[in-house]
């Protein structure tokens, strides 16, 4: 008899446990977060050149413009400045595959600083939209 009190002892300190352990509700701004990135998966686009500027052409809207401005906010800020670069690659006479796998390898040391830029672009809009701006 002992032995079964022990054990269920045991067996409500561990559901107690289990209940501390239980994970809190998601904070208004969370939330927004897994929204924003949600629509993010959404946008497709990409950038062009037009009069010798860069500028960024949405091809898949999110439905969101601020998402959207994101987006395109990274790529322009971060592309931006490997832009004399890439110029350079495709103004070389190389072959065009050439040409691809050198701008692919200058636009993925782009990836870093588009990720930071989403990440704080990501919290100041979910903040804004919790209102806690």
């Amino acid at each position: 008899m002992r032995t079964f009190a022990i054990a269920l002892m045991l067996a409500q300190s561990g559901a107690a446990a289990a209940q501390d352990a239980a994970p809190e509700p998601q904070t208004e701004v969370e939330e927004q977060i897994v929204v924003i990135g949600e629509r993010m998966h959404e946008w497709s686009g990409g950038l062009a050149k037009v009069d010798g500027k860069l500028t960024c052409r949405t091809k898949k809207s999110s439905g969101d413009e601020m998402v959207d401005a994101i987006r395109c906010g990274a790529m322009l800020t971060c592309m931006g400045e490997l832009a004399p670069q890439i110029d350079e690659v495709m103004a070389s006479d190389i072959a065009r595959k050439e040409k691809q796998t050198q701008v692919q390898a200058i636009a993925e040391g782009a990836v870093p600083c588009m990720d930071a830029y989403h990440k704080t672009a990501v919290m100041r809009l979910a903040q804004s939209r919790a209102g806690k701006l």
